[in-house]
């Protein structure tokens, strides 16, 4: 925690004591000290609130600045989709029902997109910070796969089982 020390005050009847003699003087306040507000002498714990509130902001500036902009764009697009497959039941399915398949359309519309701006900005495998370098970056890839390969194969079983139920009435 860093103390600052802003406002420094004698009284104006403070005694000044020099070597040669024990004359009272009254004090000249310092031109660049600033007074003290009325508030804080009423209550000084009011300073301490302030302090630690302007502390608590700039932790959470420094949380919120940890991630980046396409980084919390990303969460709350996974969050929007985590949403929509809550919704998703038995009779309910992503194939069947537009809204539910909007969400998924925008997951993996704004995964791919992520996922090339990763790869063109970081590499994918032989650079210091390729995206496969570590766990977070192989389980993103696995999972954008695998949210690719499950909604175009789920449309495409979905319309053929359509075609063909058709055709047999």
């Amino acid at each position: 925690m860093i103390v600052e020390a802003r406002y420094i005050r004698q009284p104006a009847n403070t005694p000044i004591a020099s070597n040669t003699s024990t004359t009272t003087t009254n004090a000249t306040p310092n031109p660049n000290a600033t007074p003290t507000p009325q508030s804080n002498k009423e209550n000084p714990n009011q300073t301490n609130n302030n302090v630690n509130l302007q502390d608590q902001y700039k932790q959470i500036y420094k949380f919120l600045g940890m991630v980046s902009y396409l980084d919390w764009i990303m969460i709350i697009v996974t969050i929007q989709s985590c949403i929509g497959m809550w919704f998703e039941s038995p009779t309910i399915r992503l194939v069947e029902t537009i809204p539910l398949q909007i969400v998924e359309y925008v997951f993996v519309i704004c995964m791919g997109i992520e996922m090339t701006l990763k790869v063109c900005a970081y590499g994918l495998f032989f650079t210091p910070n390729a995206v496969v370098k570590d766990f977070g970056g192989i389980l993103d890839l696995f999972i954008f796969t695998v949210r690719f390969i499950k909604f175009l194969s789920l449309k495409f079983i979905f319309t053929n089982l359509k075609k063909n139920y058709k055709m047999k009435r």
